[in-house]
């Protein structure tokens, strides 16, 4: 069930990462350049990380590349077993798998860029545009940390972009940039499986000092966890919230949302959140997919954990949540 679960969230992820796609290829205009092709890897999961990648300089990676030639001395330098058939762990790779598909044919009129992802991250940056201006071309990133759990990862990202454009850029640059909601909070999801909570129910909590902190992670003055010593599940949450110490919260205040989920395949992100007078009021969204799926039989628990300056939500003393459904 474990393995089943990693896996059905990888593909959550990954439609989540990709949904820039088919907004770009809504577009047939051929002088706009589209993200063709999404990668993401769990953490320790990325098969192309080779000997090349030996140093944190060489871990964000950008390419242009104008013909099959090209693309295949790319792969040979960094080490990179795309072509290489009888390597079973990259037989089923989608990255070797597209790569593979650019031929001649291709690249008589088309280009691509590479946009290697490999510092290993928690943040969640969805594609958000492509600006060129004369010779330089930069790919924009927007953060969406409320979209999905802070799992480790690292991406990769191919464009394709008209050959007569590709041609006169000569400077790839790659921002990565706050998205809406995290300009406003530092959000962050987990879910550690089924956690053994007081009364199986929702709990809403703003965490103040390590003294709050303490005291709802201790077994004797916990108002939210059951037998935490117990727990395995209940201990991996708890080492989260124990991360925060003296010098967070000088400055800083968290909120928490513990939601029980009767399936891993009900996910809710952070669609929005507002503070008015001393109520504190977010928004949890889940989108419907357009044809009914089977999803796996598993109570889970979905942590939120939303940092603010303190002087922020100070007057906070009731948290309201609300969840909606949204059709595609």
């Amino acid at each position: 069930m474990r393995k089943f679960r990693i896996l059905f969230v990888s593909i959550l992820l990954m439609s989540i990462l990709t949904t820039s796609i088919c907004l770009c290829a809504c577009d047939n205009s051929d002088k706009i350049p589209t993200l063709a092709y999404s990668q993401v890897y769990f953490q320790n999961q990325n098969p192309h990380i080779t000997d090349y990648f030996d140093n944190e300089s060489k871990l964000t990676l950008t390419a242009k590349i104008n013909s099959l030639k090209e693309l295949k001395s790319f792969c040979e330098e960094k080490h990179l077993q795309v072509y290489n058939e009888n390597d079973k762990p990259y037989k089923y790779d989608g990255f070797s798998k597209k790569i593979r598909e650019y031929d001649d044919k291709f690249f008589r009129k088309h280009s691509i860029v590479l946009v290697l992802l490999f510092e290993e991250t928690t943040d969640i940056y969805l594609y958000d545009s492509i600006d060129i201006n004369g010779k330089s071309m930069t790919i924009n990133f927007i953060s969406a940390n409320g979209d999905y759990y802070a799992y480790p990862h690292t991406q990769i990202r191919i464009f394709e972009i008209n050959k007569t454009i590709a041609r006169k850029i000569k400077n790839i640059d790659v921002q990565m940039n706050l998205g809406e909601l995290d300009q406003k909070a530092n959000i962050k999801l987990y879910s550690n499986g089924y956690l053994h909570l007081k009364n199986d129910t929702d709990y809403s909590i703003k965490l103040t000092s390590v003294e709050d902190v303490t005291t709802i992670c201790d077994d004797t003055t916990s108002s939210i966890f059951e037998n935490s010593s117990k727990y395995s599940n209940n201990k991996g949450i708890i080492k989260k919230l124990k991360e925060y110490d003296e010098e967070f919260f000088e400055e800083k205040s968290l909120i928490v949302l513990f939601r029980f989920r009767s399936s891993s395949g009900y996910f809710f992100y952070v669609k929005d959140f507002e503070i008015i007078d001393n109520s504190f009021n977010i928004t949890l969204a889940r989108d419907l997919p357009k044809e009914s799926v089977m999803y796996p039989c598993d109570v889970i628990t979905c942590v939120y954990f939303l940092e603010f300056d303190k002087e922020k939500i100070k007057d906070v003393t009731q948290i309201n949540v609300q969840e909606i459904l949204i059709q595609q």
